[in-house]
């Protein structure tokens, strides 16, 4: 073999030999290209996750600034619309603790004069009989003491005693003798059997009240006025015939 061809041979070696060599190397930078590009897959995940969580902090901040917004423009209306009926809801108030103020005023006025009147009543009562009220057959509905004393006095003023003689009959008037007829019972004892404090329900009661009669006389002015009769004098006197004591 010639020398040229020998570095041939020699040269195609060392290409060879190189070649593995450059091969080797291509390997090892696309392994290392693949490990770079594992972590850029890593990262763009968490960067999408990153940014997923970035949107939604941004909506939550964007959604809070919203709600603030919200609230801030409510109050503004309700403060346009506050200072708008402040006014009305003033007037309004007013007029009702007026309103208030009159109810009370009148109820109070109402209970006063409830009260005025049932003290009148009391009083009023405490000196006269309730309705519908007799006393001996007389009615004394309404009157007080001393008119139904009078009522009384009157009707007593026609009584008479009849003092029966042989010949006749003769009468004796109040006033006659001294003679006095009385109730047992004075007014006043018989008005106290009704409840002067209870008298609004006295006025739709009945009453009625019975009450003896006391008679009273002087014997000497009352044998006086009896001897003062015609059928007591001498010349009127017949004698009695067959008088016999039995």
């Amino acid at each position: 073999m010639d020398k040229k061809e020998i570095d041939n041979q020699i040269n195609n070696e060392k290409d060879e030999v190189i070649k593995p060599s450059e091969t080797q190397e291509k390997n090892e930078n696309e392994k290392k290209v693949e490990i770079k590009e594992e972590p850029k897959e890593e990262s763009k995940e968490e960067s999408k996750e990153n940014s997923k969580e970035e949107a939604k902090d941004d909506s939550k901040k964007d959604s809070k600034e919203e709600s603030k917004d919200d609230l801030k423009t409510n109050k503004e209306k309700y403060k346009e619309f506050y200072k708008d009926s402040e006014p009305y809801v003033i007037q309004n108030i007013k007029k009702e603790k007026k309103n208030y103020k009159v109810l009370k005023t009148v109820c109070f006025s109402l209970l006063g004069v409830l009260l005025l009147v049932y003290l009148g009543g009391v009083i009023y009562f405490s000196n006269h009989f309730a309705g519908k009220t007799t006393l001996n057959t007389y009615d004394i509905s309404g009157k007080s003491i001393s008119s139904a004393q009078n009522i009384l006095d009157e009707e007593l003023a026609k009584y008479e005693l009849s003092v029966i003689f042989k010949n006749g009959t003769e009468k004796l008037l109040v006033g006659d003798g001294n003679i006095k007829v009385e109730l047992a019972d004075s007014m006043k004892t018989i008005r106290k059997k009704q409840n002067a404090w209870l008298w609004p329900f006295n006025i739709f009661d009945k009453y009625t009240f019975m009450s003896e009669y006391v008679v009273s006389f002087d014997k000497e002015t009352l044998k006086n006025k009896i001897n003062e009769f015609s059928y007591m004098q001498d010349h009127n006197m017949k004698n009695s015939i067959n008088a016999r004591v039995r």
